[in-house]
């Protein structure tokens, strides 16, 4: 009976022609060699599967999906994968050789840690490094606590590359995976689940290699992709009010007034009044929607009320009223 890989290699390929080879080849060059490689193509048009059909190594596991964002390929993937450990790779992006090992060697030695991180180095199309980009910023490279990780997504969003992550693949599964409903922001949606649960630890080295060429590894810069990614970014908030994040919430944002010996719902009212005083878009909107779910049940809106005051309820009306509009004229 074959044994299984230590580390299942999720590989998630769209129209990269160009750069897909020397990505999976940074993945086959790894030290450790106890992987197995699962590729989903998200339905390329350009050759990209062609040229992954043409690398040949057993390990190499290729899922070719018909249409574009049919389903989501990681958790199509996921259904598939053998190994105890997860690690994410994209179709233009690379490795450096001992990337997984030092990544395994870091769960052994924390087995508390919910996912580990590498430092990552920005390169352009031509794989040289972008110092000055302005995406750089983008990526954490410090060590913090759970709840400083949190206030962090919460507050800013996301800093860390899913191409320089390892996680449990059990973990994974029993956080229910990727966010189907989410085509931008999945990862950070599962970044903050795992956050609810333990603990992150990033190896500063720069162990990834992330391709940037204008804002193709992120989301097309119309109208439209921005206006997405408000309402996503919104959706993603609400994980702060579910379990088990919204059992740290005192924790996570010991500075916000709230009243003494409150309860999970005040503080959620308070995480919401935080939401409308930072007011962007995607915090208005989280802050709307969730405001709206609470005061739909009479009991919980007597109780807002008495706490915070009428004055709460007119708030919520105006930002409402307003949110469209600021949504117009800002993306």
């Amino acid at each position: 009976m074959a044994k299984n890989p230590i580390i299942s290699v999720i590989l998630a390929s769209y129209n990269h022609v160009r750069f897909v080879g020397k990505a999976l080849k940074s993945v086959l060059n790894q030290s450790i060699k106890d992987i197995e490689v699962i590729v989903d193509d998200d339905g390329s048009t350009d050759g990209t599967s062609e040229i992954i059909d043409g690398i040949k190594d057993l390990r190499i596991h290729l899922l070719k999906l018909k249409e574009n964002r049919a389903i989501h390929p990681r958790n199509l993937a996921l259904s598939f994968a053998k190994g105890k450990y997860i690690a994410f790779q994209n179709s233009d992006d690379e490795w450096l050789e001992t990337k997984l090992e030092k990544q395994l060697e870091i769960f052994e030695k924390n087995k508390s840690i919910a996912a580990c991180f590498t430092a990552v180095k920005i390169i352009n199309e031509n794989g040289w490094e972008q110092k000055e980009t302005w995406v750089r910023g983008m990526f954490k490279t410090e060590n913090h606590t759970q709840t400083e990780w949190l206030r962090h997504f919460f507050d800013y969003g996301n800093c860390l590359a899913i191409a320089s992550a390892m996680i449990k693949k059990n973990t994974i599964l029993k956080l229910g995976g990727f966010r189907e409903s989410l085509v931008q922001l999945s990862d950070f949606d599962l970044w903050i689940r795992l956050a609810g649960i333990g603990n992150f630890f990033i190896i500063p080295e720069q162990l990834t290699k992330i391709r940037i060429i204008g804002y193709t590894n992120f989301s097309a810069p119309s109208g439209e992709a921005l206006r997405r990614n408000e309402f996503e970014f919104a959706e993603v908030l609400e994980r702060y009010l579910e379990k088990p994040v919204s059992k740290l919430l005192h924790n996570i944002f010991k500075d916000i007034p709230t009243p003494n010996n409150s309860s999970e719902l005040i503080y959620s009212v308070s995480l919401i009044r935080y939401a409308w005083k930072i007011n962007t878009p995607h915090h208005r909107l989280f802050a709307n929607k969730s405001f709206g779910k609470l005061i739909d049940d009479k009991n919980k809106r007597k109780i807002i009320v008495e706490i915070f005051g009428s004055d709460i309820i007119h708030k919520y009306i105006y930002n409402k009223s307003t949110i469209e509009y600021s949504l117009k004229t800002t993306v």
